[in-house]
């Protein structure tokens, strides 16, 4: 597929700016700035727990059969 092969051309050239980046190099945030672009303030996670009753146990000892460990318990994101 041809997205696919000119992506992987690309890749090692592209440089990927996060929001911190940009409001750091001074470069790049007086040019969003200059755009009057501004970005909102990203307030982190919250841990939300749920009462499972009954079923509780079940679920740790599911998670616990699948991770082997539930102290390391770890996500990934990867772009295509």
């Amino acid at each position: 597929m041809l997205s696919i092969e000119v992506r992987y051309l690309i890749a090692p050239i592209i440089i990927r700016r996060s929001r911190i980046d940009l409001k750091e190099i001074i470069e790049y945030a007086e040019d969003l700035k200059k755009q009057c672009i501004e970005f909102p303030e990203v307030i982190g996670p919250e841990l939300i727990e749920y009462d499972l009753g009954k079923i509780q146990d079940l679920y740790l000892l599911t998670l616990k059969q699948i991770s082997n460990d539930l102290q390391v318990f770890v996500i990934t994101y990867m772009t295509m």
